[in-house]
């Protein structure tokens, strides 16, 4: 495979309107993960792929999530540190290429056998890394009747895998920037309801101190009349000599 330096960039350039596509439109970061596999497999010449990120909660797996051409049931499963060449690669954080015709025919057998039911003629699969930290591996297979892939193939695949890296990274960032947001709402609108809960509690308040300034109003002339007519009751008796 010889790529020349605009089909390089036109690489490049796909592979960040992915990433762009994907903050735009806010699509779950698995659509994104299947559509970087999908690309690379087919620019490659692949027949299947599969991409598998770090467990958050168990260091010691990845998980595939993401597939291309794969058995039924593997999307979801788990892959231990270490195991196959998924987990060799998220582990050891350095890409790997291995054929059956290769001198490690016994070693591609065993990451077979890890790795994918159907026979399989050449594999590679490069680490995944964002911010210094490897989340992850993508795998991509040729079956016999195709030519194996090439060590300027993985080269050149370790460079578009830092596009991917970087592409990670922003739809990180924009994530992180969406949760942020979405927790400043929360708190403002938890402040708004404090404030209208604080505004209608002024509000009885001060209807209270209405009814009790009323109250007194009222109650001052009737306390007045009332306190004069035990007066009033005798001077009208006294009037009318009752």
């Amino acid at each position: 495979m010889s790529v020349d330096r605009m089909e390089q960039l036109s690489w490049i350039y796909d592979l960040y309107s992915i990433g762009q596509e994907g903050v735009l439109q806010k699509k779950e970061t698995s659509e994104v993960y299947q559509q970087i596999l999908t690309y690379v497999v087919n620019g490659f010449n692949a027949q299947s792929g599969s991409l598998a990120l770090c467990d958050k909660e168990d260091d010691g797996f990845v998980t595939i999530i993401a597939g291309f051409d794969l058995p039924p049931g593997t999307i979801g499963s788990k892959v231990k540190m270490g195991d196959g060449i998924l987990g060799q690669v998220a582990q050891e954080g350095k890409a790997l290429l291995v054929s059956s015709d290769s001198s490690n025919s016994q070693r591609f057998q065993i990451c077979r056998e890890n790795h994918r039911a159907t026979a399989t003629h050449s594999v590679i699969c490069w680490p995944m890394e964002t911010e210094g930290r490897i989340i992850g591996a993508i795998s991509i297979d040729r079956p016999d009747g195709l030519s194996s892939f090439t060590e300027a193939e993985m080269e050149w695949g370790s460079i578009l895998l830092n596009m991917v890296g970087l592409i990670l990274s922003n739809m990180q960032l924009h994530i992180d920037q969406k949760h942020r947001l979405e927790e400043l709402q929360f708190v403002n609108q938890k402040l708004e309801e404090a404030q209208n809960h604080l505004m209608q509690s002024e509000k009885m308040a001060s209807i209270g101190q209405l009814a009790a300034g009323v109250a007194h109003e009222i109650n001052n002339p009737i306390g007045y009349v009332y306190s004069n007519l035990g007066t009033l009751e005798k001077y009208v008796q006294d009037t009318f000599g009752m």
